[in-house]
């Protein structure tokens, strides 16, 4: 300390010993001016790990340290362990000597992975607390004489990297790590490692301000992680490269930024940061400052199946809220752990904390082992008891064995082994889950014993229905499953499940390449020579390509191991770009002379060539060798059998820090996050455009990034009539990711008019429409009407110039109104449709019949929207114009759907049922497939089954609706419809509704709405959505759950008022308003009156005003002669009408 020297610390020794107690009573005073309100001081004995709680908030406590040395992580230990059991918010410590700072760096980490706040005081931060207080300085330091100081008032950052934590502390324990007990951070670390593999850059952040709270942001230097490093963070990617912790006084934090290496080199600077505001003092220190990254380049992920795969992945975790399962399955080096590193690197952009198991772990041999390293590397706690030197478990700190919470005691006392406790475990696992995005990952799971497969089989069946943002990834070996095992009947119920299942489950054979994709690969890893880098191996060296498919199976570890093994035989060599031809004959005759054999023998064969050379050398040269370790570590441990491998040596070597897992690396990596940039439309630097200018000189990533390279082609105004021609033919058949559609159509709305000039304005348009279109899912409604809006006004603009191209623009236009009106915007809607259908008249059509279906498209939709506006006569005036056009043009997808919409002119009126059937009766007639257009404008499919299954209601074929029901729903998933899929969702809980127990158990209808509710947050689904709570309201009112269902019906309230202002104008809602008032008061719930303002029309409101204010025997009367309103009822209740 600065000022308190230790002859002003008099009074805190007691006979030679430091004494606890009175440093309390100072940390009690401390406590009193610093947060304010009554701390109560617990039991010497028994105190669960602190010393102080919060009388008015007890998830606030404070424990108080007076020890001379230096405070390690295990003296704080009790207190972490207790605050995880007690599901405490906040920790305060208090500590005469100075916390060194490993322990520094795992309360910040262990802060991150509970969100407890952690805040420390010790040895100058303590001081500084102290002289703050004028009357507790002269209280318990009488001979200490104030003079003139200087408050502490900086942040301390320490930046450490880690290879793999995600695996290091699952396999290793926390306490090998972090749970030292020496003072100073460790730099045992030398920044080894391997392109692509993922590791971690932990800012351990600490606020030694006693006074102020600081809002501290760290700005990553885009330029250093662009040179170097693909940056595994959507969230720092996305906020210009920062991020932002708030930090009370005395709190420490962690923020991990997961990155991986993209180009080789040694002595490589880490990633520069610096903080955004320049006021803030900063210490920092760093572990270490260089890294050293191998050369070997591997190939980028190719492959149908494994490309497809990891995009369907990301669109999961990006867009459901919802549990997600992946389980990858093959055999032996057919790339399952590739795709589980190329997942889990997903996993960490979108944020998720992951933990990652290996089952093929020599340690992970039982239940109880299992579920002691998730917890602990769950929760940060240490592997081993914090009390396992005494005598007893009963330390003082704890509770008594049978009092001890369930964590506490599954981790530490073994005399409660898991595996005795299943359910316990089962609850714990899934509390662990709650307020946090988490990713397990368990590789090799046939390596898992009995028990815990049947554990996590258990927790499957529970998460299915759960509401956890969690991904649990999976792999099997088949060359190592037993038929009939525990895994394999856990693995053959995954892949039934993905079938019933498939919202949430899914599973994925990985087979190995196709020959084509084996050519891909090994073009991608190997060409001529050095000096041309735009060659194809398999085109100029035909003859050894055929000979070399025809000697390995085409997988990627046996295609890697060979370009390694040739490697070796100095055949090829590598340099930053990958592997080129160094000497032909010598590659010709190692191909010639490969060994071949049976299946399972060939990995073998070259394994051992590739030991016989480790054996002889590992030199800075032989860069090779240490990857060979990396993939003998890799392999299944019966391999080393026949081999006469120690697998033990190398594990030595793995655990010294020469090598790591490696996830795989191609070249394109380095330009990722520039390709990302490109399509986020943001400024890139001068020095980043001339990198990517180089790199798209080469023609296979022009191929390979053709919509990146055509956006930097438009940004520098470099487009050619040849380039666009292939742009707009690639949109055309679909060749361009979701993902790259939008920022391609930005730039080609800038270029519409030399685009116009160059090609058939109707081929534009219709390309500029289909993309727009096939954006609506993933956008959602509300930004898809946006991107309509932008390209619709940019095409009004060239008026003159599409006047040929009538039948697209006015398709796109009937398109677009569409979109407008099913967000329930009808006047919107209106306004687009009327101007639309005027400027007809001064279009030109290339025959009579295409002007019928312009007419007939865009009045369809029209009468849609003067139906939603209550103006049922010009609808019906509107309906008979449609009808007209469509039969003169013998357009019978147009009257399909006209008279769908004649049948919503009754729809929601009892009265009406006849007229209703009919229309709609009439428009299942009229269906087939064959008259859908080869554009899907304005009906599809999915309109016609759903109102089949309202017929089918209608006429009391319930089990027929709700099958067709159950078909139709998943066809909408898979065609990325959300609109339909709720729909028809939501009927089949109508059906229920309608039947009773004897269609479907009471759970079964909730799951729906659920899942419905779910589907019209996530889409902007406003109709959708009321009407969701709506349904939910009535399943509950017929199970006599009043409060849930006046619950429910208040949101119903709340969602139709507030969908748009003119949600309230159609007639069909009148209903629901009277049905409102006479739940609610048949419910006996309140109805605030701020409520019936909200209601627009008069006359619902006086409906509304009558029944509420009805006494309890004019509503009985009322009630008792009450005829339900709307188009489905059941005795006396209005049912919802999807």
């Amino acid at each position: 300390m600065r000022y308190l020297h230790q002859e002003h610390w008099y009074r805190f020794v007691k006979k030679g010993k430091r004494d606890g107690r009175y440093f309390e009573d100072l940390v009690a005073r401390l406590l009193e001016k610093l947060e304010g309100g009554r701390w109560i001081r617990t039991p010497h004995s028994w105190d669960r790990g602190r010393d102080f709680f919060r009388a008015d908030c007890r998830t606030i406590a404070a424990e108080a340290k007076n020890r001379k040395a230096p405070l390690s992580i295990s003296s704080l230990s009790p207190t972490l362990v207790m605050a995880v059991a007690d599901n405490l918010g906040e920790v305060i410590f208090f500590s005469y000597s100075r916390i060194n700072s490993n322990a520094i760096e795992h309360l910040s980490a262990f802060e991150e992975q509970t969100r407890i706040r952690i805040r420390v005081f010790h040895d100058d931060s303590l001081e500084d607390l102290i002289l703050r207080y004028p009357t507790i300085l002269r209280e318990f330091f009488p001979t200490y004489n104030a003079g003139r100081r200087f408050a502490i008032g900086h942040v301390k950052v320490t930046t450490r990297i880690s290879r793999d934590p995600e695996i290091h502390v699952a396999e290793l324990g926390m306490s090998d790590a972090l749970f030292e007990e020496n003072t100073a951070g460790s730099d045992a670390l030398t920044g080894f490692l391997n392109l692509l593999e993922t590791f971690a850059m932990d800012f351990h952040v600490q606020n030694v301000s006693t006074v102020k709270k600081q809002t501290f942001k760290i700005r990553l230097s885009p330029e250093t992680v662009l040179n170097h490093f693909e940056l595994l963070d959507k969230e720092i990617e996305e906020n210009d490269f920062q991020f932002e912790l708030d930090l009370a006084p005395g709190q420490v934090r962690r923020r991990r930024v997961h990155l991986r290496p993209f180009s080789p080199g040694k002595d490589i600077d880490l990633t520069k940061w610096e903080p955004v505001e320049e006021k803030v003092r900063i210490k920092r220190r760093s572990f270490p400052h260089q890294i050293t990254v191998t050369a070997l380049v591997r190939s980028p992920l190719v492959g149908v199946v494994y490309v497809s795969a990891l995009k369907a992945f990301e669109r999961e975790i990006s867009y459901r809220d919802k549990p997600v399962f992946r389980t990858t399955y093959g055999i032996s080096g057919c790339g399952k752990t590739r795709m589980l590193y190329e997942y889990r690197n997903l996993l960490f952009r979108h944020g998720y904390r992951i933990i990652h198991i290996r089952g093929e772990f020599a340690q992970m041999t039982s239940f109880d082992e299992f579920m002691r390293r998730y917890l602990a590397t769950r929760y940060g706690l240490p592997r081993q008891a914090p009390d396992e030197g005494d005598q007893t478990l009963n330390a003082p700190w704890r509770d008594k064995l049978d009092k001890r919470s369930q964590i506490d005691r599954l981790l530490y006392d073994k005399s409660w082994a898991p595996s005795q406790h299943m359910n316990e475990c089962e609850d714990v696992f899934l509390r662990s889950l709650s307020d946090q995005q988490i990713g397990l990952v368990i590789d090799d799971v046939q390596g898992l014993d009995p028990t815990t497969l049947q554990f996590i089989n258990n927790l499957t069946t529970k998460l299915l229905d759960s509401n956890h943002r969690f991904v649990l990834l999976l792999t099997f070996n088949l060359d190592l499953i037993t038929l009939g095992s525990r895994a394999n009947l856990y693995l053959q119920r995954l892949i039934d499940l993905s079938f019933t299942h498939s919202t949430s489950i899914s599973s994925l054979e990985l087979e190995g390449f196709s020959v084509g994709e084996a050519r891909e690969f090994i073009n991608n890893c190997l060409r001529s020579k050095q000096t041309d880098p735009d060659s194809f191996f398999t085109i100029i060296y035909k003859e050894i390509t055929q000979i070399l498919l025809s000697k390995i199976e085409l997988t990627p570890l046996f295609l890697e191991q060979t370009l390694l093994y040739l490697d070796h035989k100095k055949a090829i060599k590598h340099d930053a770009l990958g592997y080129y031809v160094h000497n032909y004959k010598t590659l010709k005759r190692e191909v010639n002379q490969l060994e071949t054999g049976p299946k399972g023998k060939r990995l073998e064969i070259l394994l051992s060539h590739r030991y016989n050379a480790l054996e002889k050398t590992l030199s800075e040269d032989e860069w090779v060798i240490i990857e060979l370790l990396c993939r003998l570590r890799q392999i299944p441990r019966l391999a080393f059998n026949d081999l006469r491998i120690n697998l033990l040596d190398i594990i030595h070597l793995i655990e010294l820090g020469i090598i790591v897992d490696i996830a795989g690396y191609a070249v394109e990596f380095r330009h990722q996050t520039l390709l990302r940039l490109i399509s986020s439309r943001r400024k890139l630097s001068d020095q980043a455009i001339i990198r990517l200018d180089q790199f798209f000189l080469v023609a296979r990533w022009r191929e390979v990034y053709f919509a990146q390279y055509m956006l930097r082609v438009m940004e520098s105004g470099m487009l050619s009539r040849k380039l666009a021609s292939k742009l707009l033919d690639r949109l055309r058949k679909g060749q361009i990711d979701n993902e790259d559609l939008l920022p391609l159509t930005d730039a080609l709305l800038l270029e519409l008019n030399q685009l116009i000039q160059w090609f058939d304005p109707s081929a534009v348009i219709r390309v500029l429409d289909d993309i727009a279109y096939c954006l609506r899912p993933l956008l959602g409604f509300d930004h898809a009407a946006k991107l309509y809006a932008a390209i619709y006004r940019r095409l009004v603009t060239f008026q003159d110039d599409i006047r040929q191209a009538g039948s697209e623009f006015f398709m796109l236009c009937a398109r677009y109104g569409s979109l407008v009106l099913a967000m329930r915007q009808d006047q919107k809607a209106m306004g687009i449709l009327r101007s639309s259908l005027d400027m007809i008249k001064s279009f030109e059509f290339s025959n009579s019949k295409m002007r019928d279906e312009s007419i007939g498209l865009v009045a369809n939709r029209l009468c849609a929207a003067l139906l939603g506006h209550r103006r049922k006569d010009a609808a019906k005036k509107m309906s008979r114009k449609v009808m007209r056009a469509a039969h003169r043009g013998g357009f019978k997808y147009i009257e399909f759907q006209q008279h769908i919409d004649n049948g919503y002119i009754h729809y929601g009126f009892r009265s009406d049922n006849a007229k209703l059937i009919y229309h709609w009766k009439t428009a299942v007639t009229l269906f087939d497939e064959a008259i859908l257009p080869e554009h899907e404008l304005i009906t599809n499919r999915a309109v016609a089954k759903l109102h089949e299954a309202h017929v089918d209601i209608l006429e009391g074929k319930l089990k027929s609706a709700l099958s067709l029901i159950k078909r139709e729903r998943w066809i909408c998933k898979e065609q990325l419809d959300p609109f339909h899929e709720s729909k028809l969702v939501l009927l089949g809980a109508v059906v229920f509704l309608l039947g009773g127990r004897r269609i479907m158990p009471v759970e079964n209808a909730i799951e729906l709405v659920s899942y419905a509710k779910d589907l019209a947050s996530r889409f902007d689904l406003g109709q959708v959505y009321w009407i969701a709570f709506h349904t939910n309201a009535k399943i509950w009112q017929m199970n006599h759950e009043k409060e849930r269902a006046a619950g429910e019906l208040n949101r119903a309230f709340a969602e139709l008022t507030s969908v748009v202002d003119n949600a309230e104008m159609e007639d069909r809602f009148d209903w629901f308003f009277e049905d409102y008032a006479i739940s609610m008061r048949e419910l006996d719930a309140r109805v605030d009156s701020d409520r019936i303002i909200l209601v627009k029309r008069k006359s619902r409101q006086n409906t509304m005003h009558s029944i509420l204010e009805m006494t309890s025997k004019e509503f009985n009367n009322y009630y008792a002669n009450y005829t339900p309103k709307t188009t489905y009822y059941r005795d006396k209740y209005n049912l919802p009408c999807p």
